[in-house]
């Protein structure tokens, strides 16, 4: 590991040709234990891309140099330490701290499970599922060793799926359970919900590529609807109902286990009511599935 620091610390140093060396002061990178170290280098230009370091498995730095035909030399550079890494992502760090922010197209899928309902409401996990794209993250690392802290806004789509004898209709603004017409031939009646979610998490690096997260998920509920289908003497029925009364604010709390910020798998309790208490039987959750991050 110590060859790889020295030779890390020489390929960054002859970037700075003994030419120059009275214009401007020489520029040195040390890195200490990197995992891997690229130099690229032609008749007329060089570069060097380091990967993680000694405590930062996630930092990355890059520096290329090129001499034109006129004798011109153009040096490009970037680091963990400030720049855009797509997509549209930028951290800015001061000492051994960072703040990250970023758009990504991390998306999670899970099965859900219904929890604390009444008899007849059996919620079938093989076919309910949620989606949930973290469409914003804020990320405040090196506050303390191994943790970081973050926040942002993510988009949640939920169903909680019935396929049993009883369906969802709404009774004077309610939703309740009844039975299908005699002789139909049932495919399912689910509950559909949309919601803005806002985390506050904490995670720990467990090792060099293994981390933990787990905090809160406030939800903004915004939208609800029913849908139940089956046919009937031949005939195909569809009923939806878009204006289900939702408890517009609920809260979760959600553990999470990935393999190098690339894959990995979670589980989220949902204790609260899902419907409005007085508008529908009460129905809580239990959701579990994968994570994938690009």
């Amino acid at each position: 590991m110590k060859t790889k620091t020295l030779l890390t610390t020489l390929v960054l140093a002859a970037f700075c040709p003994a030419a120059m060396a009275q214009e401007e002061s020489a520029d040195t990178v040390v890195v200490l234990h990197p995992q891997r170290v690229t130099v690229t280098s032609n008749a007329n230009s060089m570069s060097v891309d380091i990967e993680g370091s000694q405590d930062n498995p996630d930092y990355h730095f890059s520096k290329s140099q090129t001499m034109t035909t006129d004798g011109l030399r153009i040096n490009r550079e970037a680091s963990s330490d400030l720049e855009f890494r797509l997509p549209f992502t930028k951290s800015q760090q001061k000492g051994h701290r960072s703040l990250e922010m970023s758009i990504d197209p991390a998306m999670s899928f899970g099965l859900v499970s219904g929890l604390n309902a009444p008899e007849g409401l059996d919620i079938n996990m093989g076919q309910s599922f949620e989606i949930t794209w973290h469409c914003a993250n804020i990320v405040l690392k090196g506050v303390v060793n191994r943790w970081e802290f973050s926040t942002g806004a993510w988009l949640n789509w939920k169903n909680y799926r019935m396929t049993g004898y009883k369906r969802f209709i709404t009774d004077n603004n309610a939703v309740v359970l009844a039975p299908y017409p005699d002789g139909s031939v049932i495919r399912f009646s689910r509950i559909h919900l949309f919601s803005w979610q806002f985390p506050l998490l904490a995670g720990y690096r467990i090792g060099k590529h293994f981390h933990t997260t787990f905090g809160c998920l406030f939800n903004l509920n915004s939208h609800g609807s029913l849908k139940t289908r089956y046919s009937l003497g031949g005939e195909n029925y569809k009923d939806i109902d878009g204006s289900i009364h939702l408890e517009n604010f609920t809260v979760d709390v959600i553990a999470m286990f990935d393999y190098r910020h690339n894959i990995g798998v979670y589980v989220k309790y949902s204790p609260c009511r899902v419907l409005d208490a007085g508008f529908g039987p009460r129905l809580s959750s239990i959701s579990t599935g994968i994570t994938l991050l690009w």
